[in-house]
């Protein structure tokens, strides 16, 4: 990564596996809580600084893997898409997949404000590293929306 993403680099020293507490259950009502520790874990995995989070803007999508492909495939080419496009793009504070229950994953990404996540998200269907992340995706499952924190 290079100059102004350099604050951006990820740790080798933290790991983080999909569908693991890192920082215990919440109830599954309170999506929020689910949200926020995850926004702890992305800090820690991608160091965004505290004043980076006071006006973040977030896209969150649910989803359901394709008939047939992988988890760790799906997963793979999420990584490919953050190293090779995501974590390039002005803004860009982190990224994450989740699981829920019943083959239900959502896909967190993070920005600066919520203006620069559709911005950076509208770039997705013309990226070759984000349309294989697609790829696995079934789209007729794909709930999206974009966020912006007001506290």
């Amino acid at each position: 990564m290079s100059g102004n993403n350099d604050r951006h680099a990820r740790s080798p020293s933290l790991c983080f596996a999909v569908g693991q507490p890192v920082l215990g259950q919440a109830p599954e009502h309170e999506i929020g809580s689910i949200v926020a520790q995850e926004i702890v874990v992305i800090r820690m995995i991608v160091k965004i600084p505290e004043t980076d989070l006071i006006s973040c803007g977030m896209e969150f999508g649910m989803f359901r893997l394709k008939e047939g492909v992988s988890e760790s495939d799906m997963l793979n080419a999420a990584k490919i898409a953050d190293q090779e496009f995501l974590s390039k793009e002005d803004g860009f504070l982190g990224h994450t997949v989740l699981k829920g229950e019943d083959g239900l994953y959502a896909d967190l990404a993070f920005a600066s404000t919520k203006e620069k996540a559709e911005e950076i998200c509208s770039q997705w269907m013309n990226n070759e590293f984000t349309l294989k992340y697609l790829e696995f995706i079934d789209p007729e499952s794909v709930n999206m929306s974009f966020w912006a924190r007001i506290k």
